[in-house]
């Protein structure tokens, strides 16, 4: 009897192929990094569709806009409304003594000690796959001095927020695929932050881990417009649906709400502009976030029931001169770090 395995491939790779290039229509497929990502993407694709068939089906979703009249919300009304976790007193002093110029690395493994998960949790993240250190980190004041206060203010700032978002889970929204996506978006971003030689590489992983932050508090908040921006996710762009059914987007909603959690500055305009990097005063860190945005979403598919993905700021792209080969090699690994580092946040590791 022939073999019929390389048909089965074949055709799951047409898929793949097929699949991807429908929720990447919005991008110029000949543009190099499209390129690249479809080189990589496809092959990972089909391969997990091998694995996760069921996960695979296509989607039935006929409908393209709710029919039910919804009024637009004021974004600063809605914000201020938003009933949100108090940050943690670590983070408050966490805060405060990386502020402080006079403050010494022990100073700052002091704080985290306070809090004895948070310290194991930095433990796993500083000896995992992220940093790849060479031999084993077993202290919180060695971490400090190796990986660099603000580094670590950093990834603990994100591990804490982490925990505040998962107190405001709102229903019929998994959270896994959110967090799966949001960690993969901070790997990848620390990997460009990496590869441009840019300062505090843990800084744009914190962004990335928060970015689409926004997507959660409107689903808490909002869950009617919640429920017509799902109905419409496969035929428009996310930010594009939300700005007609809301009159504002995600991303400068999340702003707002990082603002009132006294995110750092930075993290919190990347996040703002990370659709629009071009419209950021201090655009470095929304084009480093914007491009982790569009890499996780063509190389991290959890299912058929994705949404359409954002077109990519060709300015963003040739700013950062960054070339694809140079990426691609950065990536290699990416599902590994990521799903380390989803066990690690979440508590599983």
């Amino acid at each position: 009897m022939p073999d019929e395995t390389p048909i089965v491939v074949s055709q799951t790779t047409e898929r793949a192929e097929k699949f991807l290039k429908s929720i990447m229509r919005n991008h110029d497929l000949d543009h190099p990094l499209t390129t690249m990502l479809l080189a990589v993407g496809i092959p990972a694709l089909a391969k997990e569709m091998n694995v996760r068939p069921k996960d695979y089906l296509p989607v039935v979703n006929g409908v393209q806009q709710s029919k039910v009249h919804l009024e637009k919300p004021d974004m600063a009304t809605l914000a201020e409304s938003v009933s949100l976790p108090a940050m943690p007193e670590v983070a408050v002093q966490l805060e405060r003594v990386t502020s402080d110029p006079s403050s010494s690395a022990q100073n700052v493994a002091d704080v985290i000690s306070l809090d004895p998960s948070l310290s194991t949790i930095l433990l796993h993240i500083v000896n995992s796959a992220f940093y790849n250190f060479p031999s084993k980190i077993d202290s919180i004041p060695r971490a400090v001095s190796i990986v660099g206060t603000s580094q670590l203010h950093a990834l603990a700032l994100g591990r804490m927020v982490l925990n505040m978002a998962n107190e405001m889970p709102p229903k019929h929204f998994n959270m896994d695929v959110y967090w799966e996506h949001c960690v993969a978006t901070g790997v990848i971003a620390k990997e460009l932050a990496t590869l441009c030689n840019f300062p505090n590489p843990e800084r744009h992983f914190l962004a990335g881990l928060l970015h689409d932050i926004g997507k959660l508090a409107i689903a808490k908040a909002l869950p009617r417009h919640a429920e017509a921006l799902n109905l419409i996710r496969h035929h428009s762009v996310p930010h594009i649906a939300e700005e007609s059914v809301l009159g504002f987007d995600h991303a400068r909603f999340g702003a707002m709400i990082l603002r009132k959690w006294n995110i750092p500055y930075q993290i919190v305009e990347a996040v703002a502009h990370h659709h629009h990097p071009e419209e950021a005063t201090h655009p470095e860190g929304a084009r480093i976030l914007h491009l982790a945005d569009i890499i996780a979403r063509a190389l991290v598919i959890p299912s058929s029931d994705v949404p359409l993905s954002p077109s990519l700021s060709k300015g963003a792209w040739s700013s950062l001169c960054m070339k694809p080969e140079l990426l691609k090699d950065a990536l290699g690994g990416l599902e590994g770090k990521m799903h380390e580092m989803v066990e690690i946040l979440m508590g599983k590791n």
